[in-house]
């Protein structure tokens, strides 16, 4: 994790170049991977081939995104504040991602003790629950052979979608529903 701090003394100079930035702790990795899928929605695809991103922010998917690669993009240790979604996406059509890994990271985000050795925890007892993938109302959608990992919450949910393809795709290590 790198914070845009590292690279910027004032949150003004970092709004310059990332103007939806809210805090100098927000990350490096999640600062430049937001800018990417609002620069390029509608006209390129955003490549993420290789490398793992470190976020700390909720990644807000736009109409018109298209990403593509087989890079990581990872929650930070001990994220807070808690995120209720990974990768957010709200009235939109033509998004598509394809081939990413998108790791929730839930063995260092954990609030209310330690799972077990199978990563389980009592009936009575709740982690931060996280969607990992969560679009609501969008159009024109496809997650084709992405694979979502280590989530307290959900893998994909879909709210209220129409006209998109959910295939391919390798969901492991979740706690609550796949997708």
């Amino acid at each position: 994790y790198h914070p845009l701090s590292e690279r910027f003394g004032a949150l003004a100079t970092a709004q310059l170049a990332y103007p939806f930035a809210t805090s100098l702790s927000d990350s490096i990795d999640w600062a430049a991977l937001q800018a990417g899928i609002n620069y390029t929605a509608g006209r390129f695809t955003l490549d993420v081939s290789g490398g793992t991103f470190i976020v700390n922010r909720r990644v807000t998917m736009i109409s018109g995104t298209l990403i593509d690669g087989n890079g990581v993009v990872k929650l930070m240790d001990n994220c807070l504040p808690r995120l209720g979604q990974m990768v957010f996406c709200n009235t939109a059509t033509g998004v598509h991602m394809f081939g990413i890994t998108l790791d929730e990271n839930r063995e260092n985000n954990i609030d209310h003790g330690t799972p077990d050795g199978s990563g389980n925890q009592p009936g009575n007892w709740q982690g931060t629950l996280l969607t990992v993938i969560d679009y609501a109302y969008v159009s024109d959608f496809s997650i084709s052979g992405v694979t979502v990992r280590n989530s307290w919450g959900s893998g994909i949910w879909l709210t209220d979608c129409s006209d998109g393809d959910v295939e391919g795709n390798t969901i492991s290590d979740f706690r609550i529903t796949g997708i």
